[in-house]
This record gives structure tokens, C-alpha cells and sequence, in this order.
């Protein structure tokens, strides 16, 4: 029984980084016209990532470290990948 709790934890510790990662992924792959809807998910996944990293670092959870690097992942790459958009106007101004 110990072991099926631990292999439980062990997924739900895995849930949360999921949900980031994807909502971060769908925010920059969505075009105009859905991007705000999108950007609203993806910012409510943030705020819950950096709840659940406090919690984790503050109750000292091994699984800290995974989202840790699940928020670092998901702040960058909510600035370094650019939208559908922002490409379409860099190809504009470039060539």
C-alpha cells in the first residue's frame, strides 16, 4: 500500500509541470485572435506553478526541483518563443 501512495504522489508531483509547460506552449503557438484567452490560461498556470513551488521548497518535498525548473522553463519561454505574430512582423520588418 506504501508503495501505490508513493507512486501516486510521484504522478500528481508530474501534473502540475504538465499543465504549465503545455499551457505555456499553447499561449505562444496560438494566433490573434485566440492568443488573449490562451495568455489568460497560461498566466492562471503560472500563478499555480509558483504556488505549488513555495509549497514544495517550504515543506521541503523532493519534488521541489522539478517545479522549480518547470517555472525558470515556463517565465523563459514565455519570452524567448515567439507567436505565430511576432514572427510574421519580424519576417515584415526583415525582408
Amino acid at each position: 500500500m506504501d508503495q501505490c501512495a508513493g507512486w501516486i504522489a510521484a504522478c500528481l508531483s508530474l501534473v502540475v509541470p504538465v499543465i504549465g509547460l503545455t499551457s505555456m506552449l499553447v499561449s505562444r503557438c496560438s494566433r490573434a485572435d485566440r492568443w488573449q484567452r490562451c495568455d489568460q490560461w497560461y498566466f492562471a498556470a503560472l500563478v499555480l506553478v509558483t504556488l505549488t513551488t513555495v509549497r514544495t521548497m517550504l515543506a521541503q518535498d523532493p519534488a521541489w526541483l522539478i517545479h522549480g525548473l518547470t517555472l525558470g522553463a515556463m517565465i523563459v519561454g514565455g519570452v524567448a518563443v515567439p507567436t505565430p505574430d511576432e514572427k510574421a512582423l519580424r519576417r515584415r520588418l526583415i525582408g
